[in-house]
């Protein structure tokens, strides 16, 4: 017998007519609205939604900088004295073991914090799980403030990593979902930003006690992660709940108020986004038939869930941010001091922010399939010339300068073109009704991925004494990210989530989506099919 989620795109097109009548005027309306809004009309209709979901992204500047945290540990001579080991030389240092074990202790922590939050964001909403994050965390801080030996220290960052997985799914999901197609791309690329300034502070807060003999120098930074949750605890309890997921539960009269909540616009006007809202979740529940994590892999979800996960799990590690990810590490291994490779990760950390505001106003204006691949291709070329730098000996200072330069040169490249489009990618690819599941999914791949590269980073760094060549090994795989997005990567740019699940349902071509007329009433146009 053929179930729902087998039937053909013919026979969804039928079903979809008794949809079609029941959708009201205000719905279409709204659809055409959507279309031809500009930045400056959504800025004045939605002010409210970019605020909270600017407020729901806030664990992420805290989740940054706790992530950061360590991987700065394993340059700074009081943490290394702590936890590490007496070398030949009388310094100290942490074994690669530690190393690995920790920065994957974190990511096994995250595992778990995502397997739960999607099922308990789709059961009690991002709020909920918002909070009760940042409550758990409150209390795992203790064990690594108070930790007197590494094991403590690895069990108390597993814990953390749970609140850390449960906190970067929510607010992804929440951004993209209060917010309309003309300013969706920067509030989830806000998202990004948020990553940069925690590990901005991160670095600057290591750096300025760097000069600290005593045990505070490591045991502050971690002190000043309470000062994050309360405050934005208080903060979401006043936010809205995500409106497709008060849908999705049929709390409609709660849908509604938390549109009038998001928006600056009259009550017909609320009704008719509802509309929409509701008519693009009943769309895709036709389609989909559900809300679990098999149906990410059911039918066209397939592809949309792959995209996400490869793009976002895949391309944004081994473009080389795993690498840049431990560059003040690297530049200690590279011949530079502590103080030297502090600021020096300052310095990158900065360019990358002031890249990515600039490549934030191209968003809207470029797409972001053209800066994904333009700007891969580039990153792809400065990583084979760091690696042409080692064949330097190691004696030449400046060589090391000129590879730290490089790497500085890849983060703004990196800000301005890569970075601010794979939360929107995250953000728009997946349908409403998955986009929590699919996050999650991309996320534990993410962190597979960055567990197996941590790993060689670390041997690649001390046991095998590659240093900068491994250079060479990420100019290798940025390649192949080049050419996975050209092929598998839409343009997503100023469509809405009904057109997306339209194009999606179609199978239209990666590199056609751009010429390609969206249709989500399921109408017989005719498309173009120019590729872009």
């Amino acid at each position: 017998m053929t179930g729902p989620k087998d039937q053909t795109i013919t026979i969804e097109m039928a079903n979809t007519a008794s949809l079609d009548q029941t959708l009201t005027d205000g719905a279409k309306q709204e659809l055409e609205a959507e279309r031809s809004m500009t930045l400056t009309q959504a800025l004045r209709r939605y002010p409210k939604a970019i605020m909270w979901s600017m407020v729901l992204s806030l664990p992420i500047v805290m989740t940054g900088y706790d992530l950061a945290l360590i991987g700065n540990f394993y340059a700074y001579p009081q943490f290394n004295k702590k936890y590490g080991q007496k070398l030949a030389d009388g310094s100290y240092a942490l074994a690669a073991p530690w190393q690995s074990a920790l920065t994957n202790g974190v990511l096994a922590g995250e595992l778990l914090g995502l397997l739960a939050v999607g099922w308990a964001g789709e059961r009690w909403g991002y709020k909920f799980v918002t909070q009760m994050a940042l409550a758990l965390l409150t209390c795992f801080i203790f064990i690594p403030f108070f930790a007197p030996n590494i094991e403590v220290l690895l069990t108390g960052q597993i814990l953390c990593g749970i609140p850390w997985g449960a906190l970067t799914t929510a607010t992804i999901a929440y951004a993209a979902d209060v917010c309309p197609a003309a300013i969706r791309a920067y509030t989830t690329s806000y998202v990004n930003l948020c990553w940069m300034i925690g590990f901005l502070l991160s670095t600057g807060v290591l750096r300025g006690l760097l000069d600290r003999k005593d045990e505070w120098a490591y045991r502050i930074p971690f002190a000043l992660q309470w000062m994050w949750p309360l405050p934005i605890f208080y903060a979401v309890f006043f936010a809205p709940e995500s409106p497709y997921w008060l849908i999705r539960h049929d709390r409609v009269e709660e849908a509604r108020r938390a549109v009038q909540r998001l928006t600056s616009v009259s009550a017909e006007k609320a009704d008719d986004i509802l509309a929409l809202m509701t008519y693009t979740s009943k769309l895709e529940e036709m389609s989909t038939q559900g809300t679990s994590y098999w149906d990410c892999f059911e039918g066209t979800n397939l592809r949309r869930t792959e995209i996400v996960c490869v793009y976002g799990g895949v391309v944004q590690t081994l473009c080389g941010q795993s690498l840049v990810g431990l560059s003040v590490y690297f530049f200690t291994k590279a011949g530079l001091n502590a103080s030297h490779a502090f600021s020096l990760g300052l310095g990158q950390l900065g360019v990358l922010i002031v890249g990515f505001f600039l490549g934030w106003i191209c968003l809207n204006y470029v797409g972001r399939r053209k800066m994904a691949i333009v700007g891969l291709s580039i990153l792809c070329a400065l990583l084979f010339i760091v690696g042409y730098l080692s064949l330097a000996p190691q004696s030449n200072t400046g060589a090391s300068w000129a590879a730290g330069v490089m790497l500085v040169v890849w983060s703004f490249v990196a800000g301005v073109t890569f970075y601010p489009t794979v939360y929107p990618v995250q953000g728009e690819i997946p349908s409403t009704r998955l986009r929590g599941k699919t996050i999650v999914l991309q996320r534990i791949l993410y962190n597979i991925v960055g567990v197996t590269m941590s790993v060689l980073n670390l041997y690649m760094l001390t046991q095998w004494n590659m240093q900068k060549r491994i250079a060479f090994v990420y100019g290798a795989t940025c390649f192949c990210c080049v050419i996975y997005t050209y092929l598998r990567l839409p343009e997503c740019k100023g469509l809405t989530y009904a057109e997306l699940d339209s194009l999606f349902e179609r199978k239209v071509d990666a590199r056609r989506f751009k010429a390609t007329v969206a249709d989500p009433f399921f109408d017989q146009h005719d498309a173009k099919t120019e590729d872009i």
